[in-house]
């Protein structure tokens, strides 16, 4: 178990798929939580189920497209616990619409990037900008980013998703730069396929599932993503900033 218990951690996308698995395990570990997902309904049953079970939660609605939404939701946290983040996983994303480059426009463009590129800056910036205000805050915190495999490598017809996930790699990089003097660690995940409801829809949407290239054979589950994120929140990866973790199973060895 990572030796992450008892603080304070913001976590965007939280009412499904990795969000949902990486929350459950921090509140498990005895961890506050946060948490925050456009679904407003969903997000409000699933911090009620973990209320239920003994942990201690914040919930609001939020759109990460939304900077002020964002900054308002942070703000919060810290009014409601007293202190400053700790850390934070931005795990909100949508795949967008498949297809080759020669078949999409700026719309499906910029849809995919104000949630997964746009969302993703917003809540570092709320983020980063809370912990450096904590009070003798010189040993830092950590925030997780969503990537994935094909922020790494290419893919026919998922060009768009590619290129915000690179560029997500691209900001967990330059702020692992920017923020090293204050001790906080900014890194990433790239998973490969993940039994979600995002990867089900995604499948429903096609008519059939996506072929999976890990040489494990299968899809990855949420919570072994989660335990993935819950290291790299934890002191146990005290020496890893910048980094991007692949975890596909196989897919790119």
């Amino acid at each position: 178990m990572s030796s992450v218990k008892g603080q304070l951690f913001a976590i965007t996308g939280a009412a499904s798929g990795i969000g949902r698995a990486t929350s459950q395990l921090l509140g498990k570990n005895g961890d506050l939580l946060s948490l925050a997902d456009k679904d407003g309904e969903a997000v409000e049953r699933f911090a009620k189920e973990l209320t239920d079970s003994g942990v201690n939660v914040f919930w609001k609605r939020v759109d990460v497209c939304d900077r002020n939404a964002v900054d308002e939701w942070v703000g919060d946290t810290v009014r409601k616990f007293g202190r400053a983040l700790d850390g934070a996983a931005n795990l909100a994303g949508i795949s967008g619409r498949l297809g080759p480059v020669r078949d999409h426009d700026s719309a499906d463009y910029e849809a995919v990037f104000a949630v997964n590129v746009t969302g993703v800056f917003n809540c570092m910036s709320a983020e980063l900008r809370n912990m450096r205000a904590a009070e003798g805050n010189m040993s830092g915190g950590s925030i997780v980013n969503a990537a994935s495999i094909v922020g790494l490598v290419g893919k026919p017809s998922c060009s768009v998703y590619c290129a915000s996930k690179f560029a997500v790699v691209g900001i967990t990089k330059a702020a692992a730069r920017e923020e090293a003097d204050t001790g906080i660690r900014v890194n990433a995940i790239a998973p490969g396929f993940v039994q979600t409801p995002l990867m089900e829809r995604l499948d429903a949407d096609l008519g059939f599932e996506l072929p999976n290239d890990a040489v494990l054979g299968r899809r990855a589950r949420p919570e072994e993503i989660a335990k993935l994120i819950m290291f790299l929140l934890s002191e146990d990866s005290s020496y890893t900033t910048g980094s991007v973790y692949q975890i596909d199973g196989g897919m790119l060895c």
